[in-house]
């Protein structure tokens, strides 16, 4: 457990910070866990009250308009499923009883998707509509003004659906005020927590039932509206030594094409496990864990270990050469890293985010956080020991639950139908299991490079993650366990997993663990050791 002054101390709030600007964890709705974990109970419980209030409230204003005025929908058609629809004027009674009341507060709480992305709107809206104050720094909170662009964009979900929907500025004004006077807490402001149910009762008022798959549509689609074009026009900037190589006719335009996905990540893997060997044969074999320079002008430390994009330039270098060969090859990787880290449906996002960020890839907007040289020097320190985690964690069978039970049910689908068709023919078991991200599917690629599947979909025993980070922060960067940053790290990683189980010879599934994905075990390492030593410098 932790506490809320446990969020205040520095070396939490680099993390926290760091968190937002890394979407493998935010996505994961960590930040969103951790401020739940430092609440008391008697907080939480005045918290769950108070949305349990607003719910009611809102219910009984819906009710109110529906027995005074009911509007039956044109021509009697029901209202198709997306359709943006001012349901309280077509709305149906039971939609409001005391069960749907309670079916709301629990997508709300508990529902992973619908969370992810009402977590992912107050990131944007956070970002760039939150404006830096005198000291630089964000408050985490929208202002009557901020709140007024904000409002401006939110329109365009209307509008976007063709549903003849058009105000002026005087009357859009005038709704951005009313909306924020009931969206603002007490202190004259829009907070996460306001902000998020704000957007809730959005989605609840333009969706047809409480089925969790609608509400994820229209924030799905809603989200794009307002805030696509803003995320489209915050292009990930390059290191300047990579932008250096890609001037006149190998500049990067839109539209280019480049690698293959499967490519892409098994180059990313090769140029990771050789800068290993690489700083090994440089630091010496025998190297004490978390001894790290100083990154030079130049790129180079003063032990002699490269920066990562300049280990990346070398290794494209030795590769191709130094012609055009190896510029055409490091274009095209780049085009498709860059394509990789923005593709938020691919299963290779987080992997091609991580190696982004350990380069120094970054947006200005803080969207993603470049990874300092030395949290990114430790975390590729600590590699082969994660690949040894996830090592243990399939030798003894585990798999995410949701994934085995995905594949359980698309085996039985199949055999059912193989027996039907009584065409005899076996029918085949799945390769391997699907990555599966808190309730949603995404399909699994095949990847050539076996150290690149690991790293893609591995996973860690979340007791074995619990001890081995314990033991970083212990004996390599001298955290006790009663300091913050230690209560912390336990926290997020108990947040970041998944429920894990095995399946017998006999098809029986077995639950009961918990497991960590790779990936955002991997981002936390470096992102910890980033956290730790900006703490020691102040």
């Amino acid at each position: 457990m932790c506490a809320p002054a446990d969020l205040a101390h520095a070396s939490v709030a680099n993390l926290m910070t760091m968190i937002g600007g890394t979407p493998c964890l935010s996505s994961a709705n960590l930040d969103g866990h951790l401020r739940a974990a430092a609440m008391g109970d008697e907080e939480r419980a005045h918290l769950r009250a108070a949305r349990r209030e607003r719910i009611a409230k809102d219910a009984a204003a819906q009710l109110a308009v529906l027995e005074a005025d009911r509007v039956e929908p044109e021509g009697g058609e029901a209202p198709r499923p997306g359709d943006l629809r001012d349901l309280r004027l077509e709305g149906d009674l039971g939609m409001y009883t005391l069960e749907m009341q309670q079916r709301r507060e629990d997508l709300f709480e508990a529902h992973p998707l619908v969370n992810k992305w009402l977590d992912r709107w107050w990131a944007a809206a956070e970002r760039y509509f939150d404006e830096r104050g005198v000291e630089g720094r964000k408050d985490g909170k929208l202002s009557a003004d901020e709140y007024k662009k904000f409002h401006a964009r939110l329109l365009r979900v209307v509008a976007a659906q063709g549903a003849g929907f058009c105000v002026s500025a005087e009357e859009a004004s005038s709704m951005a005020a009313a909306d924020f006077a009931s969206d603002a807490g007490d202190d004259g402001a829009v907070d996460r927590e306001e902000f998020r149910f704000a957007i809730f009762q959005l989605a609840d008022q333009w969706t047809n039932s409480v089925e969790p798959q609608e509400y994820i549509e229209f924030l799905d689609r809603g989200y794009k509206v307002v805030f696509q074009e803003l995320i489209d026009n915050d292009k990930p900037k390059l290191p300047a030594r990579w932008n250096a190589e890609l001037k006149g006719k190998d500049k990067i335009k839109k539209g280019d094409v480049g690698l293959t996905s499967v490519r892409c990540v098994d180059v990313m893997t090769q140029i990771l496990f050789d800068k290993i060997a690489a700083d090994n044969v440089t630091r010496g074999k025998h190297a004490k864990m978390g001894v790290i320079s100083k990154m030079g002008k130049d790129g180079v430390a003063a032990n002699g270990v490269q920066h990562m994009s300049l280990h990346v330039l070398n290794w494209f270098k030795k590769s191709y050469g130094t012609g055009d060969a190896m510029k055409k090859q490091f274009r095209s990787f780049i085009i498709e890293l860059l394509h990789l880290m923005d593709d938020q449906n691919s299963p290779l996002q987080e992997f091609a985010m991580l190696f982004g960020q350990l380069c120094g890839v970054y947006t200005e907007s803080g969207r993603i956080s470049a990874m300092p040289h030395e949290a990114a020097e430790f975390l590729i320190l600590h590699l082969e020991g994660i690949q040894s985690l996830i090592g243990q964690a399939k030798k003894s069978g585990l798999g995410e639950m949701s994934a085995l039970l995905d594949v359980a049910n698309k085996s039985k689908g199949s055999a059912q139908k193989a027996e039907k068709g009584k065409k005899g023919k076996r029918v085949k078991k799945a390769a391997f299991l699907g990555n599966m991200k808190s309730g949603e599917e995404i399909e699994s690629v095949n990847l050539v490079n076996a150290k690149s599947q690991a790293l893609v979909e591995g996973l860690i025993e979340l007791e074995a993650a619990k001890v081995y980070l314990d033991h970083v922060l212990n004996e390599e960067l001298g955290v006790p366990d009663e300091a913050p940053l230690h209560r912390i790290v336990m926290v997020s990683l108990a947040g970041l997993s998944v429920e894990a189980g095995r399946k017998k010879r006999s098809g029986q599934i077995t639950g009961g663990e918990r497991v960590v994905r790779c990936m955002r075990f991997t981002v936390l390492l470096g992102l910890i050791y980033n956290s730790w030593v900006r703490d020691e410098a102040s």
